[in-house]
């Protein structure tokens, strides 16, 4: 839920940031920073790898527990949902340098066209920004959340099987055997 509610706050706070650009005096519409066909590329991009690697379950039970922490996702799954968004990162970066090289290409081969100039350099920036913000808004905090709730969990399962070992190790070392202390009511250890 915390997840949801951070993706909530801060995609539109990165949005609005370019809208400050109104208080230098330049008027900015927020039109000026959603291109749909690079956004439909993204969706595209980040649709394919997770086709090319078979890894939809693995997306569907990282997402259910991203958004509740009450959805508990195995060790097994957690690691393959890290990985997989270590290489959608990773996607979306190649991507946008992709994009950006090729719209630089078609940039510079139509240079005479002094109307499209502007367009064409104001998409080829906004794909590399579309990839920050996938990555800082979607895919860094993921991570984040899958590694801290592995870690915190595996913590609490040592620590648990420590003080188990600790306590049968006691019992034997007082002449006290599991099937006694299943039935006691109270222990005295000396």
């Amino acid at each position: 839920m915390k997840y949801a509610l951070g993706v909530f706050v801060l995609f539109p706070l990165l949005l609005a940031m370019p809208l400050m650009l109104t208080m230098s005096g330049t008027a900015v519409t927020p039109a000026w920073f959603i291109h749909a066909p690079t956004m439909f590329v993204y969706a595209l991009v980040v649709s394919a790898v997770i086709l090319i690697t078979g890894e939809f379950k693995t997306k569907i039970r990282v997402a259910n527990a991203l958004f509740s922490k009450k959805y508990k996702i195995s060790d097994e799954d957690t690691e393959r949902g890290i990985r997989l968004l270590e290489l959608l990162k990773i996607s979306v970066i190649y991507t946008a340098v992709f994009f950006t090289i090729a719209s630089t290409i078609v940039m510079m081969a139509d240079l005479d066209n002094y109307d499209m100039l502007g367009p064409m350099i104001a998409i080829m920036l906004l794909i590399p920004m579309y990839a920050a913000m996938i990555n800082l808004v979607l895919i860094i905090p993921a991570i984040h959340i899958l590694k801290t709730r592995r870690n915190e969990e595996k913590a609490a399962h040592i620590n648990e099987r420590q003080v188990t070992n600790k306590l049968l190790e006691l019992c034997y070392k007082q002449g006290i055997t599991p099937e006694e202390i299943l039935g006691a009511k109270e222990i005295n250890f000396k």
